[in-house]
């Protein structure tokens, strides 16, 4: 029986993933929160890198009641939350089961890890519904699965990011869709394949790779003082020109969603 657990997992990674957020964004940009066990248990995540303005009480408060019934989040700008999970290595292809397995897989072994879909003594909502409803309750809350296919300790050498399997909770069905006595999974045909499917009844899901899932983020990237100076004078020589050919001088072009955040010398 192997020894890794979702907590070597998230240790493992952790110091790679947080550079990688500080590389883009800057080192003091970004909030890193872990939840203790207890808070994972009303938050869902184990991880979250946050741009916002609350304290670390506050935003954390703020997630449990948005979780709970949707309202605004006006100091929280963005935020990626991610759930480790272990990956199973299962040698065979049992059919029929209770566990629906996708018709096309043939090969063995195939790959998998479970969903926490039931509710428990200590917590009246699931995992995966806690997580469901943090996306979509929480403007700009970016949720995902994360696991990568490392199922022996000698292979805990040295972290590549690219090895994480980054599932997006998107792609997953809606809740209303879901038997809720039964077990439900993600798996992978085989360790090469880039394909999720949600199962019991099979869907399939969107994977990404961590390098592009830190290249989707420019758009919430920074931008320097320079930067936003460029983007108003550029938007302003374009504005003059757009309201000389309509005749409409009063015309703003600058985006009402347009906010400046920080500034720093």
């Amino acid at each position: 029986m192997s020894n890794i657990n979702e907590s070597l997992l998230e240790m493992y990674y952790f110091s790679p993933t947080i550079n990688a957020f500080k590389d883009l964004y800057g080192k003091r940009a970004i909030k890193f929160y872990k939840p203790t066990q207890h808070q994972e248990g009303w938050l869902g995540f184990d991880q979250a890198f946050v741009k916002s303005e609350y304290s670390d009480d506050e935003f954390l408060d703020k997630i449990k009641e948005n979780i709970e019934e949707k309202g605004e989040m006006e100091k929280f700008y963005f935020g990626y939350f991610m759930q480790y999970k272990k990956m199973k290595k299962v040698q065979r292809i049992v059919r029929p089961t209770s566990i629906s397995i996708p018709n096309h897989f043939t090969e063995e072994p195939y790959f998998r890890f479970e969903l926490k879909t039931q509710s428990t003594k200590n917590n009246k909502v699931s995992q995966h519904k806690t997580l469901m409803l943090l996306h979509q309750n929480v403007k700009n809350a970016f949720v995902y699965y994360v696991s990568p296919m490392l199922f022996e300790l000698s292979a805990f050498t040295e972290p590549n990011l690219d090895d994480l399997r980054i599932i997006n909770i998107d792609s997953a069905p809606p809740l209303a869709n879901w038997d809720l006595d039964k077990r439900h999974f993600i798996m992978y045909e085989n360790e090469k394949s880039e394909e999720p499917f949600w199962c019991s009844e099979p869907v399939k899901g969107k994977e990404i790779s961590f390098t592009k899932w830190i290249e989707n983020m420019q758009d919430h990237k920074r931008l320097s003082g320079e930067d936003v100076l460029k983007l108003i004078s550029d938007t302003k020589k374009y504005s003059k020109e757009h309201s000389s050919l309509t005749g409409n001088r009063n015309e703003n072009m600058l985006p009402a969603s347009l906010t400046i955040v920080e500034v720093q010398n």
